[in-house]
């Protein structure tokens, strides 16, 4: 789906060179975004962004950014990672600044990923979480407080080897 947000087209000229940015949004919570993807976020003419994205991370974004929904959920069609590769390459050699947002998770355990999106994506309580998860709302809260850290660990690790 490709919504604009203020329905505008941008004029940007020929001749300037386009540029995409890689975003990690982290677990999906805002308060995690680092300062250079919150400027990327600013900055770029079109942001192509997962599913599992915290709809507060778009608020760093232009008012006429141009926001284009790449998540996959079951069951429903969805943009495959060809297609936004050429979404993004295409963009960018039109002179666009193009911003792939998506949430970064990997290292975590599944149940950790699952706890930290059901409460930032979809802000459900403890309680709910436990109940999607099969747990105590004290291992819910356990597993976001674990998924959070290291998030601010790996991001101090970055912060101290870019100064």
């Amino acid at each position: 789906m490709i919504r604009t947000a203020a329905g505008k087209q941008t004029a940007r000229g020929p001749a300037a060179p386009g540029k995409v940015w890689l975003i990690g949004a982290g677990p999906g919570d805002p308060e995690l975004l680092t300062l250079r993807a919150a400027r990327a976020l600013r900055e770029a003419d079109a942001i192509v962004v997962d599913r599992l994205v915290a709809p507060a991370v778009l608020e760093h974004a232009r008012p006429d950014a141009e926001v284009i929904e790449a998540g996959k959920q079951g069951g429903r069609p969805c943009i495959s990672q060809e297609r936004i590769n050429r979404l993004l390459v295409d963009r960018a050699q039109a002179g666009q600044r193009v911003a792939r947002l998506k949430v970064v998770l990997k290292q975590l355990r599944p149940k950790c990923r699952a706890a930290v999106v059901l409460r930032f994506t979809h802000e459900l309580s403890y309680r709910e979480i436990a109940i999607h998860l099969g747990v105590s709302p004290q291992m819910a809260k356990k597993y976001v407080a674990q998924a959070l850290g290291h998030c601010q660990r790996r991001m101090a690790r970055l912060a101290g080897s870019n100064p």
